[in-house]
């Protein structure tokens, strides 16, 4: 079971770490210790903020963080553990999003010698607001509901709602003594509290009572989660913990399994439902605009984890909007913005993926249009794409020449055609001898600076092994800092740990750095980046990988819930570690795992392809290696492409010794429903 249960002491960090629950709709950003300490904190309905915060007052005793003893985090729900002293009551919170509103379910327990009568309260606190302002003045009109014993407050911008639950023997009352509040969450704010909802309730000794209060942005979805909010957790639950016992990993690294899990949630909850079509974030809690850059390299992961219908969606909007080029990034009223030169060969790059991993042959026809406008908008000469210094993933800096990762990405997304060879071929230009490193750019005035952009081209296998493996060796020894791989070299020229693209940890990056080592075989290290995502999924957006981090000291710099950091880590785990590459167009899945030497077995359940999913699990023997390939349903029109390390040269398949397509460390054959695999290493 994928959970976090984080005690409140100095050794966890419990105080600075926060927690996000997304249904895409909604979601809700707290600290662990239930805080809400930063103008990012609170429940948001995108584009809209709806409240900065709420409290509970029980009797004269208000739940505050400081009697939080524990906080109990899965995927989509948390549970916080409130222990006040001196009090008769216990009390808990378990807080989840719903496609409808946020729910806050809070358990009441009576812990006194006698049955007795509590007085709650919560306060409410709203600030309807973009997510680009802070303090404002606009007023708020209240109205409570006496049917639905809800409140609605409205603005000129927008409405927030929030109410209890249907439940029986419960006596509500509202006293509307208005106040705005000016606070003071890392910023100035101001909210609106429109007064008190009280709950009156009588407890026998040791009873509890669950009470379920709803946040939403209007009164049509207050009324759906009024009275489903319980099949609603339920459903969550169920759809979870289906996925969790079906679709996972086993390795001898659990916090890669946790991640692993845990993050191709985060990816779906990602996803939002625009009036113009469907959209992904970049990231919670600020990120709140679809970034086509971002939700591209995120794709690669939505498509391992089988959200083949989502991604369609995700390249169906994006190609909607294009406009001689697939735009940089889409606001959710719909207006678009268009400068970046590599958001066009990463859309070929996941429509390719998503057409040879489902079979789709129909869409690549649907978005011929948009394929053949990305073609021909290509501007390269001599061999080398033309880019403008600002318009790369480091925008915040100019990159004057030709990108090494641009140039990469065009001829990853043209690779099958002469043009692509020939922009790969010209990756050679950016190879120094002098330096065994590549050029960031290629131009007049090139200079070497040793940057991660360089991973690029070698997690797609674009360059000779030796200069690869030369490379990665001073990415290894330059480049990886504990908690990743760096933007830039320790000992290049402008250097900063903290420097956003100059020296800082990105999630993208040690994705990129998984991807490229364990391609051209560098297994343990390609682990270790592995490892490092892994770590970061424990630290600060719990159950979430970030955006960027500080090189040194691992502090966070960027944003807590990154979506390409999560889908670089699913697609590196997938596609390079576990090796699993599919092509239904040709029929054909190739599988080249990479078992570290300390590994004893690796598995993966429940990986999708086509219209169809499979079990596979790698254990090692005295002998060599036993792999079996479970199917859901036969599957005898499939070839497997199998190729193992060089020192497996012995591979029987269901029995049968492989001879007529067996070639050193090679296999191919049919599949089936259940394949057993043998191979022997060539000194047993």
């Amino acid at each position: 079971m994928i959970e976090w249960t984080i005690e409140k002491n100095k050794a966890t960090g419990f105080s600075s770490k926060t927690n996000t629950l997304s249904a895409g709709a909604y979601f809700i950003h707290r600290d662990v210790d239930t805080g809400f300490s930063s103008k990012w904190s609170g429940i948001w309905a995108p584009e809209n903020k709806l409240f900065d915060y709420f409290a509970f007052k029980i009797n004269n005793t208000w739940l505050s963080p400081a009697d939080v003893s524990k906080a109990t985090i899965r995927p989509w729900k948390i549970a916080y553990s409130h222990e006040p002293k001196n009090c008769d009551f216990q009390a808990k919170e378990m807080i989840f999003a719903a496609d409808n509103g946020v729910v806050c379910l809070l358990s009441l327990k009576n812990t006194s010698k006698e049955k007795k009568e509590f007085n709650l309260v919560l306060e409410a606190a709203a600030n309807i607001r973009t997510k680009q302002e802070n303090w404002h003045e606009r007023t708020y009109n209240t109205e409570f509901n006496e049917i639905r014993k809800c409140v609605r407050i409205k603005s000129s911008i927008g409405e927030a709602v929030f109410g209890a639950g249907r439940l029986e023997d419960i006596e509500v009352n509202f006293s509307g003594i208005e106040e705005y509040k000016d606070h003071y969450p890392q910023s100035k704010q101001r909210c609106f509290v429109p007064g008190a909802y009280n709950i009156k309730i009588t407890l026998d000794v040791n009873e509890t009572c669950d009470i379920p209060f709803i946040f939403t942005k209007n009164i049509s979805d207050f009324d759906i989660l009024h009275t489903t909010w319980l099949d609603c957790l339920q459903d969550a639950d169920a759809v979870f913990a289906y996925n969790e016992n079906t679709a996972n990993i086993s390795t001898p690294v659990a916090g890669l399994d946790r991640a692993f899990v845990s993050n191709t949630h985060v990816l779906k909850g990602l996803v939002n439902n625009a009036f113009f079509g469907q959209g992904m974030f970049a990231g919670y809690p600020w990120f709140l605009e679809f970034w086509s850059r971002d939700t591209l390299w995120s794709a690669l992961g939505l498509l391992d984890a089988g959200e083949f219908e989502t991604v369609k969606n995700l390249l169906r909007t994006m190609a909607a909007f294009q406009q001689k080029q697939i735009p940089t990034q889409i606001m959710l009223d719909g207006t678009a913005q268009y400068y970046s030169k590599d958001v066009d060969p990463l859309f070929l790059i996941v429509l390719h993926r998503y057409i040879k991993t489902t079979g789709d042959r129909e869409f690549a026809e649907e978005l011929k249009n948009t394929i053949n406008t990305i073609i021909m908008g290509l501007d390269a000469k001599g061999g080398l794409v033309s880019n403008n210094p600002e318009g790369t993933w480091m925008d915040s800096i100019e990159r004057p020449g030709t990108a090494i990762d641009i140039q990469a990405l065009w001829a990853k997304a043209l690779e099958n055609q002469k043009i692509g060879i020939g922009l790969k071929n010209t990756l050679k230009k950016f190879w120094s001898k002098k330096d065994r490193y590549f050029y960031d750019t290629y131009g007049e005035n090139k200079e070497m600076i040793k940057t991660a952009n360089v991973l690029v081209p070698l997690m797609f296998g674009q360059v000779p092994a030796m200069n690869a493996r030369s490379a990665l060796k001073t990415v290894k020894a330059e480049l990886s800092s504990f908690f990743g791989i760096q933007t830039r070299g320790t000992k290049e020229k402008g250097f900063d740990p903290q420097g956003y693209h100059t020296g800082a940890v990105w999630g993208l990056t040690t994705g990129w750095g998984a991807c490229a080592f364990l391609n051209y075989d560098m297994i343990d290290d390609g682990i270790e980046c592995l490892k490092a995502l892994a770590y970061d999924n424990d630290r600060f957006g719990i159950g979430a990988l970030s955006e960027c981090v500080d090189a040194a000291t691992g502090a966070l710099l960027g944003c807590p819930q990154q979506g390409w950091s999560s889908g670089l880590l699913v697609h590196a785990t997938d596609s390079y570690l576990f090796g699993i590459n599919a092509d239904m167009i040709k029929k054909e899945i190739e599988i080249e795992p990479k078992l570290s030497n300390d590994w004893g077995h690796m598995y993966r359940h429940g990986k999708k392809i086509g219209n169809s999913s499979f079990d596979m699990t790698i254990d090692r023997t005295a002998y060599g290696l036993k792999i079996k390939i479970v199917f859901d349903e036969k599957n005898d029109d499939l070839n497997c492409k199998l190729t193992l390390p060089s020192e497996y040269v012995k591979i029987t398949v269901n029995g049968t010794l492989k001879t007529k397509n067996f070639e050193g460390s090679k296999a191919k054959f049919r599949m089936d429903e259940v394949v057993e695999i043998l191979a022997k290493k060539a000194d047993v």
